[in-house]
């Protein structure tokens, strides 16, 4: 009965974190990848199809979903917080509320997708 409780909670919680990162995601992240992509780029490279655009940004996505969840969880922990913590707001607004996580990971996914079409024309 326990294991079964637990392994229900484990699926509950999966299941609504890749819901509101997959709402998240579709709504926000893969219109500006698209935007970025094909929108913004030189006249004479070809348009990347949205089928190669969502799993290129879906592939680099991932890394950044976990590793905000991660950090979201550590920085709200009462364990893991000491005296100093309070003092550290400023870099909490850095890490999870500013556009500096966003214009990174559209960063990576432009040079993965600049990088698989070097290879793809040679």
């Amino acid at each position: 009965m326990k294991w079964s409780l637990v392994a229900t909670l484990w699926f509950l919680f999966f299941l609504r974190f890749f819901v509101i990162q997959g709402i998240i995601f579709v709504f926000t992240k893969l219109p500006l990848s698209y935007i970025f992509l094909n929108v913004l780029r030189h006249v004479d490279t070809p348009t990347t199809s949205l089928k190669n655009v969502a799993l290129t940004s879906l592939h680099t996505y991932v890394p950044f979903m976990l590793f905000d969840d991660l950090a979201q969880t550590i920085w709200d922990s009462e364990l893991l917080r000491p005296e100093w913590w309070a003092h550290l707001e400023d870099l909490k607004w850095i890490l999870f509320v500013s556009y500096i996580p966003t214009l990174v990971w559209l960063v990576l996914t432009v040079l993965h997708v600049a990088r698989e079409r070097t290879f793809s024309s040679s």
